[in-house]
């Protein structure tokens, strides 16, 4: 299950990526069609939609995402698995995130990060994972709702140097309402 699905986001990602804009930071709001939630996203988003199988049932995937200088922003979402607990459906899509930057089979259950996050007044357990192989990644992960999201910022190899703004990176972090 967990290889299918990996496969299935690894694909997604490359693709909704190579269609990412790439102006300079220029912060907008950003909402999914149905959601309460808003996000502040630093360009103009792409969204996509895949189905992925998880815990044998079939979701939609819903990923916007942007580029700003070689810098890809991402704002996903995935409708809690009615059987599965939600610590269980962040660590799998932890795998399966692990997977698409690295390709790798052979990934172990990612540390956990954990955090506290406001969001509508009310405070949220935030899963936190960054990976430095090939490209730099970091992520947050999230319940709201029926709703688990994940934000992530990617580096490519040409900007690993030169990491992200980190007043940008909070904002785009923390900005949730």
């Amino acid at each position: 299950m967990f290889h299918k699905w990996a496969t299935q986001c690894q694909r997604f990602v490359f693709l909704l990526l190579l269609g990412s804009c790439s102006p300079s930071f220029n912060w907008r709001e950003y909402r999914f069609e149905d959601d309460p939630l808003t996000f502040l996203i630093p360009c103009k988003p792409n969204e996509q939609r895949k189905e992925v199988s998880i815990d044998k049932e079939k979701q939609v995937l819903v990923m916007a995402a942007c580029n700003v200088e070689n810098t890809n922003f991402t704002i996903s979402r995935l409708k809690r698995a009615e059987n599965m607990k939600t610590e269980d459906m962040i660590v799998l899509w932890q795998k399966a995130s692990l997977h698409a930057l690295t390709g790798s089979d052979h990934i172990e259950a990612p540390s956990k990060d954990v955090k506290k996050l406001k969001i509508e007044n009310k405070e949220v357990m935030v899963y936190g994972l960054s990976n430095h192989k090939g490209i730099q990644a970091d992520w947050r992960w999230f319940e709201q709702g029926q709703w688990v999201y994940q934000l992530g910022i990617y580096l490519g190899k040409k900007q690993e140097k030169n990491k992200v703004d980190f007043e940008a990176q909070n904002m785009f972090f923390e900005s949730i309402r």
